[in-house]
C-alpha cells in the first residue's frame, strides 16, 4: 500500500506516550467540561425550542476524563492473571 507515495506498513504503529498526554488530557476535559456546564447553564433563561444542545460536549469530556484516569492496557488487572 502506498499513500502519496510513500510506502505504508501494515504493521502497527508503536504507541506513543509522551509523559505530558494525562495532564494535557485532563486540562483538555476539563476545559471541554467547564464551556459543557456554562452552556447549560446558558439554556435556562432560553425557550424548550431555543436551547443549545450541550450533549456532545459532555460526552467528549467524558471520554477525556476517562483515557486520563484509565490505566493503559498492559497495567490492567485483567491482563495481569
Amino acid at each position: 500500500m502506498a499513500w502519496c507515495g510513500v510506502p505504508v506498513s501494515y504493521r502497527r504503529a508503536p504507541r506513543i506516550s509522551p509523559p505530558t498526554l494525562t495532564p494535557d488530557l485532563q486540562y483538555f476535559a476539563y476545559g471541554i467540561l467547564t464551556l459543557a456546564l456554562e452552556l447549560r447553564d446558558a439554556n435556562r433563561g432560553r425557550g424548550e425550542n431555543k436551547r443549545f444542545n450541550a450533549d456532545e460536549a459532555f460526552r467528549v469530556a467524558a471520554e477525556a476524563i476517562e483515557s486520563a484516569v484509565r490505566p493503559p492496557k498492559s497495567r490492567r488487572a485483567s491482563d495481569t492473571r
